[in-house]
């Protein structure tokens, strides 16, 4: 088989791993699932993928992949250091409307570093393309936080990291406890709906930029 024939494969395989995976979560989920949704043999995916988790690993590579796409087309021409980080906050909150599943599969990712699931995950191949893709998003606030910082857009003397971790946190907690795609105003735990939480997030983000 040759170079493009074995991309295409690893492809397909990759894309009904993700459908399982978004249906059945990680752990529900095992090779013969995978094998069944692509009509591969168990041999062939593991010809492939060393381990179920590997594969899991590049669905979550995947997901920051179409992550990172939905960062790079949002528009900051002209933008001071604080339009910047606000239009990169809407971009994800863009990113968790258009694509939630694969958000949750990168909060996922999170939470097998956090509880250190995977002890071994540098055996693993897409291990290093994942946390080297995970790093982008991070890399690019704070150097725009230290943008902003540097043309006073941005007021606040916190150490742009600090920042960036408030930021992340109230993204990821707000879009957390609003998962219901049927009505993207509910959220859990309260029985109302919150028509402007998006602009309220920013502006949110907003003011912790600018309070010194």
């Amino acid at each position: 088989m040759n170079d493009t024939l074995k991309e295409q494969q690893l492809t397909y395989i990759i894309t009904k791993a993700e459908e399982v995976f978004f249906m059945k979560g990680f752990t529900h989920t095992n090779i013969s699932d995978i094998s069944k949704a692509a009509k591969r043999s168990r041999t062939t995916i593991y010809s492939y993928f060393e381990t179920k988790e590997n594969l899991y690993l590049a669905v979550i590579y995947h997901s920051f992949l179409k992550f990172i796409t939905v960062l790079e087309q949002v528009n900051i021409e002209g933008k001071n250091g604080l339009e910047k980080i606000l239009a990169y906050g809407k971009g994800y909150l863009d990113f968790c409307q258009q694509c939630p599943q694969h958000h949750q599969i990168i909060l996922d990712y999170y939470t097998l570093i956090k509880t250190n699931q995977w002890r071994a995950t540098n055996q693993m191949t897409y291990a290093g393309k994942v946390r080297k893709i995970a790093l982008r998003p991070l890399k690019v606030m704070i150097t725009e936080i230290t943008n902003g910082q540097q043309d006073h857009s941005i007021t606040s003397e916190l150490p742009p990291a600090t920042l960036f971790i408030n930021i992340w946190a109230q993204l990821i907690g707000i879009t957390h406890l609003s998962q219901n795609l049927k009505n993207p105003n509910s959220f859990i735990l309260l029985d109302i709906e919150l028509k402007d939480w998006r602009q309220n997030t920013l502006n949110i983000i907003q003011n912790l930029l600018t309070t010194k």
